[in-house]
Formats: C-alpha cells, sequence, structure tokens
C-alpha cells in the first residue's frame, strides 16, 4: 500500500517549470505547483466503500455523446483506464504531500494526504471534476472526466487534486471547506444512470463521503 504525508499548511515556496512529461521532483519548484515520482501504477482503479471495503467493480473511460472522456464502469464498450498516482504540492490550495512512506493523522478524516491521478498513457491529462461544483448548493453535481491538467497554480487545482485516505487506499475528489480546521474536504461519489454508468461527484456526503475511488 503506498504512504503518503501531509504537511502543515504554510506556503512554500516551489520551482516548477516543465510539463507533466515525467516524474516531478519536489524539490523542483517554481510556480508553487509540484508532483512527485509516481507513487503507483494500475489499470485496477474501482468503485467502492470510501473505508477500504472491497471495490464493486473495475473503473473504464469511455467519449459521451458530447466528446467527453468520462470515468464510467468498465463495461458496454468502456476502455480500460491507465492510471499513475502522485502526490502533488499546491501553495494556492495550501496543500501538500511527500513519498517518504509516512502519514500524519489529521483529525477527523484519518491518514490523508493530497495528490493527482494522471492518466497513464498521456501524463498531461488526469481525472477530475469537470466543473466548479458550488459549495452553497448541497444539489449540484458533476462528472468525473479525463481531461488536460493544468500546470497553473489557482483554483483550477481545486478540481484536479485528489484526497487519498492512507488508511483504506481510497481517493475521493475536493472542495474548499467554508468552515472548519481543513480547508478542503473530500466528496462524496455515485453512479449515473447511463451505459456504462458514470462516475459523479456530489456534496450530499461532503466531509463524511460513502463512496470513493478505490486504488487497487
Amino acid at each position: 500500500m503506498m504512504r503518503f504525508t501531509v504537511f502543515p499548511l504554510v506556503a512554500i515556496a516551489t520551482i516548477f517549470g516543465i510539463a507533466f512529461a515525467g516524474p516531478i521532483s519536489l524539490e523542483e519548484r517554481s510556480s508553487g505547483l509540484s508532483c512527485g515520482p509516481v507513487l503507483q501504477t494500475t489499470d485496477k482503479l474501482g468503485y467502492g466503500d470510501s473505508t477500504g471495503g472491497y471495490p464493486r467493480f473495475t473503473l473504464g473511460k469511455k467519449v459521451d455523446e458530447h466528446g467527453q472522456w468520462q470515468v464510467t464502469q468498465l463495461e458496454d464498450g468502456a476502455e480500460t483506464l491507465n492510471v499513475n498516482i502522485r502526490g502533488c504540492n499546491s501553495t494556492y490550495l495550501g496543500l501538500y504531500s511527500n513519498t517518504n512512506d509516512e502519514a500524519v493523522f489529521m483529525n477527523p478524516y484519518g491518514y490523508v494526504s493530497f495528490g493527482k491521478i494522471f492518466l497513464a498513457e498521456d501524463n498531461s491529462k488526469c481525472l477530475q471534476r469537470h466543473e466548479t461544483l458550488p459549495s452553497s448548493d448541497p444539489n449540484k453535481s458533476t462528472h468525473i472526466t479525463v481531461e488536460e491538467c493544468s500546470n497553473d497554480d489557482d483554483a483550477t487545482q481545486a478540481r484536479q487534486f485528489w484526497y487519498f485516505q492512507d488508511m483504506y487506499n481510497t481517493a475521493n475528489p475536493l472542495i474548499k471547506a467554508t468552515s472548519g480546521d481543513m480547508p478542503f474536504i473530500p466528496l462524496d461519489i455515485f453512479l449515473s444512470n447511463t451505459s456504462p454508468p458514470a462516475l459523479i461527484t456530489s456534496r450530499k456526503n461532503a466531509g463524511a463521503p460513502e463512496n470513493a475511488i478505490n486504488l487497487s
């Protein structure tokens, strides 16, 4: 199982001047955004319990009728989803990780860290929330898609960073918190009624998500 570390939320000056063409060392920092080397490569991302239960099924990717690559159940013509998982830092978001096989307890969510899930065959793309999910409206939801991964350390990173719960080897999308000790909180993931079912994230269980991506 991979292990992550969360650092205190302090500003860290970083050097970052290249695209995600290869592993980006956390020591190579510039704009405030950086990602470490690949921690895990898998084609067995699953959909399942956020507390580490067995995945209900394997995830894939499929283009919808609008030409958008969506993360779906691996069936009905969906393609295998091969990904690389990296711990990442963002000064803008105030979120940091490292790769020294340790983790820090962050109440109340247990062992957590932050990073991105890159497409293995094209690491300029990553899994992300398709559009902004307003924190003020609990009924809003959005798809999990495979899109170009921004290298700008700005608000776009909130859609691209993932909340890794090390204890359970799971990942959830993030949204900015409006209160509490943590600047961002994990979001629940559920399924659409399309064929194959696509992953959608919502605020219905923000902070205590029932479902997550299993990092098999």
